[in-house]
């Protein structure tokens, strides 16, 4: 049967399964590793970080899906759920596909 262990003042001290060691937070670092390179789907450049990133949107005028809407709906262009909604019906109508 395996057993577990946690140092405490440099001392082993075997604890049951159910043990969860609590942490302050102040003592728990959260790392966000960089992105990894991929390629630009608009110029077919390789990417390869954060920064380079975030100029490159920048530079192309491109939005990042999942991070738009309250940029958008600040400009005024970002129509709402319902605008979506009526806009693809109105489309469909025209094409006899309702």
């Amino acid at each position: 049967m395996r057993k577990r262990y946690v140092q405490v003042d440099g001392d082993l001290i075997e604890v049951t399964p159910e043990f969860r060691q609590e942490r302050p937070a102040t003592e728990a670092h959260n790392i966000i590793p960089d992105i990894n390179p991929y390629q630009s789907m608009a110029t077919g450049e390789m990417i390869g970080g954060r920064r380079q990133h975030r100029e490159h949107l920048r530079q192309h005028g491109l939005v990042e899906i999942g991070n738009e809407t309250d940029k958008l709906r600040a400009w005024g262009s970002w129509p709402g759920r319902v605008d979506w909604r009526e806009a693809v019906q109105r489309e469909m109508a025209k094409r006899g596909l309702q």
